[in-house]
């Protein structure tokens, strides 16, 4: 594994996924249900949601952060290699709850209408979708980072056909002072 994804898998492992989604727990849904983990890089979330009870499904584009995380041992998660903003592997699927924790602002903009729209369509009746990011630019992580402001976030949610139901902000759970902003979207009627 690369020293970047070595240290990836030390820091997202410390913390649970209880602690680090703490303000939208009350949106997972009653079992059963599916869940989607969108760039689910160590598994942490997923592995959390199965031990749960959820059908999971996980989502990673990192060739090596898949091949590591599919082969842990531990609960049963469906592992796919893919990304957004086709999810090409997921056709004709649909989920009660999708988590997109931390990976939108690895999305190019030009990609994120199409994604947003992708993510829309993944979404089952009442159920929710869960994006994380930050807005602020990084110069430490050597992927491609782009700047994801509250307000681009917005728009191009309402534009796929999303509503807010819930936006909040909190500080890193690994204590790096990064602030992290959640947003809850439903599908618009």
């Amino acid at each position: 594994m690369s020293t970047w994804a070595d240290k990836s898998w030390s820091h997202f492992d410390r913390t649970s996924f209880e602690e680090v989604h703490a303000g939208v727990l009350d949106f997972l849904p009653s079992l059963p249900a599916r869940i989607l983990d969108v760039g689910a890089g160590t598994g942490r979330d997923a592995r959390a949601l199965s031990r749960l009870g959820y059908e999971v499904t996980a989502v990673e584009p990192s060739p090596l952060l898949y091949q590591e995380a599919s082969s842990r041992e531990g609960p049963h998660v469906e592992w796919r290699q893919d990304e957004l903003p086709q999810l090409k592997q997921l056709e004709h699927r649909r989920f009660d709850f999708v988590l997109v924790s931390a990976v939108w602002m690895y999305v190019e903009p030009l990609s994120r209408p199409a994604a947003m729209k992708r993510l829309y369509r993944l979404l089952d009746d009442n159920s929710v979708l869960v994006l994380t990011t930050r807005p602020e630019l990084r110069t430490d992580d050597p992927r491609a980072f782009w700047e994801a402001s509250d307000s681009e976030v917005m728009r191009t949610a309402k534009a796929a056909g999303l509503i807010p139901v819930r936006e909040r902000s909190d500080v890193d759970s690994l204590g790096r002072g990064i602030v992290w902003k959640t947003f809850v979207f439903r599908q618009g009627r």
